[in-house]
């Protein structure tokens, strides 16, 4: 070997010895981590933010459509309170409640809240309908209509709520009494038709001849006055039918009834 390359090798030996090792795996798996880091904090930026568009969308929603029903929390609901006070003659009311007995014997006691806003008094039985099978109030407040609880005798009655007045309507017999929005009619079920009777006149006439309830005359939406008078819903075991005052049927609803009295009418 000559004096030259021993020289090369001598030099490429003192440069190798103080050349550091580079290291590119470290370095690497550094990258990684703040690549993994970054793309983290990206996502949890954007989930943020998209959290919060929903909550304010959220807020304005809420406040632009206000919920339709009121929480009880919110807005009490009214509540009337029973009194001991017996009256036939409470002036107008504006609500009247029907007690379900505790046992068949016993009457089921009506309470009426008068239109003053004062407790609710309990409304007497009388000579003429003792115990209730079915009662009601007028579409104006001043009246109240009931009929015995009895099959073979259910006479009817009229209590003028602003006097205390009572009216056997002439002795009339039927089931399911409703009374006319003018207080100037009763029609009820009698021996298989619908009679309406006149409560000035007593005069009575058939209205349909064919209206048969169901077992044992449940009522509650068996005969509904239209809001003027003209009109009168009556059930059948077929469906619903609408009279005129003159008896001509204007229209049949088969198989449908009326739900709620002469409150279904618009």
């Amino acid at each position: 070997m000559s004096d030259m390359e021993t020289q090369l090798r001598s030099a490429l030996n003192d440069l190798a010895e103080e050349v550091r090792p580079a290291p590119l795996l470290a370095r690497l798996d550094q990258e990684h981590d703040r690549s993994v880091r970054r793309h983290r904090l990206t996502v949890a930026a954007v989930a943020a933010a998209v959290v919060t568009v929903l909550t304010a969308g959220s807020l304005v929603i809420l406040r632009m459509d206000p919920p339709s029903i009121v929480e009880p929390v919110q807005r009490p609901p009214k509540i009337f309170r029973l009194s001991d006070q017996t009256s036939a003659s409470p002036g107008r009311v504006d609500l009247a409640v029907s007690l379900a007995s505790v046992r068949e014997a016993e009457d089921k006691p009506a309470y009426l809240h008068p239109a003053t806003g004062t407790a609710a008094v309990r409304l007497p039985g009388s000579d003429v309908v003792s115990w209730s099978w079915t009662q009601h109030l007028s579409a104006d407040g001043t009246r109240y209509v009931r009929q015995e609880n009895s099959y073979s005798d259910p006479l009817l009655e009229i209590v003028d709520l602003r006097t205390g007045r009572s009216d056997d309507l002439g002795g009339a017999k039927g089931y399911c009494p409703e009374l006319s929005p003018d207080n100037g009619r009763v029609a009820y079920y009698s021996n298989g038709a619908v009679r309406v009777l006149d409560v000035q006149s007593r005069s009575s006439r058939p209205l349909l001849r064919r209206g048969t309830v169901g077992v044992e005359f449940p009522c509650g939406g068996w005969l509904a006055w239209s809001p003027d008078g003209d009109l009168l819903a009556i059930g059948l075991q077929t469906g619903t039918v609408l009279v005129d005052r003159g008896g001509q049927v204007v229209l049949r609803l088969p198989g449908m009834t009326v739900t709620n009295g002469s409150m279904s009418w618009s």
